[in-house]
């Protein structure tokens, strides 16, 4: 979805040579026939989703050149309802499980097309428009990091012990490790917005986090 989107600045930063294509759409993450939609929406909203996943699945296991896969998502946040592609909801004490699973099983699925995987999990959620208080730091001459917020306030806290637990089979690139320290996460770093809303990666600050990507160093265009 939007949340792999924008890794693209930072991979192409740490690798100029990357041979890239972006299969990538906004809202929807990269499991098989699961969908997250938001609360004021109903299920129909994910059909789009669903068969867009399945069309890149298709292009995957026919495509010869492609190696590796660079998935990521929003994932878990809350406010989000997840459903899969029979229209039947997933009660939310159920959420996180069956995520995983499907994130498991379309990794599986993706081995079995010959191809590697690699998880890049979302960035720290500050729970406010972190991009915006970045911009008035600059309009009203203030600190900067006066926007920069709490690591045991986040508001995406169940993605990161979700990753610990598929690094066990995955490369898992870890966001939250990136841009926070200690107990403090980083909303900009010496002058660059890491953040371009409540939880995107500003174009710059993605490339900023180019070093993240050393995983990525090997793919290289022919």
């Amino acid at each position: 979805d939007s949340f792999a989107m924008h890794l693209v600045p930072g991979l192409l930063a740490n690798n100029p040579d990357l041979a890239l294509v972006q299969r990538t759409m906004s809202g929807c993450p990269p499991v098989v026939d699961l969908v997250f939609v938001a609360s004021a929406l109903d299920a129909s909203f994910g059909d789009a989703c669903i068969a867009f996943n399945r069309a890149v699945l298709k292009e995957l296991d026919s495509t010869e050149t492609l190696t590796t896969v660079v998935m990521s998502s929003e994932f878990l946040l809350p406010g989000k309802r997840l459903w899969q592609a029979d229209g039947t909801e997933i009660s939310s004490d159920q959420a996180a499980a069956r995520l995983e699973s499907g994130l498991r099983q379309t990794i599986a699925l993706l081995r079995s097309y010959g191809l590697e995987v690699i998880l890049v999990s979302p960035p720290p959620g500050p729970g406010f428009d972190a991009g915006q208080c970045l911009v008035r730091t600059l309009r009203f001459d203030a600190a900067a990091d006066r926007c920069d917020f709490a690591r045991d306030t986040i508001e995406n806290p169940e993605n990161f012990p979700l990753m610990d637990r598929i690094a066990a089979d995955v490369d898992v690139v870890r966001l939250d490790d990136a841009i926070c320290d200690a107990g403090q996460c980083r909303a900009s770093r010496e002058g660059v917005f890491i953040y371009r809303d409540t939880g995107h990666l500003a174009i710059e600050g993605s490339a900023a986090l180019a070093n993240v990507f050393a995983p990525f160093a090997a793919l290289r265009a022919p």
